[in-house]
């Protein structure tokens, strides 16, 4: 499995938890909707921020090796860890 690919499987992990504490909390302790709600729909987007927060720099999509600096050809930058072939990064 690729780096970006357990990163989206945890963000999927962290929404399925965030919604089955909610629903807990709901139904079992009988709290009320719009404070848990709002209380989980924060939480979520603060942890989903922090786990993704690596892929506003350019990284391999097959191992997370920082990308930033490498010279790109036509096709995208080449990983020097893995070899993997990326994206195409526009150095601006």
């Amino acid at each position: 499995m690729n780096w970006f690919a357990k990163i989206r499987l945890r963000v999927f992990a962290i929404l399925l938890g965030g919604f089955l504490a909610a629903f807990a909390l709901i139904n079992i302790w009988a709290w009320p909707v719009l404070p848990v709600v709002g209380a989980v729909f924060l939480t979520v987007a603060a942890v989903v921020n922090t786990v993704t927060s690596r892929l506003n720099n350019p990284v391999c999509w097959a191992c997370g090796q920082d990308l930033s600096g490498i010279p790109t050809g036509e096709y995208g930058a080449v990983c020097p860890d893995c070899g993997s072939v990326n994206q195409h990064i526009h150095n601006a």
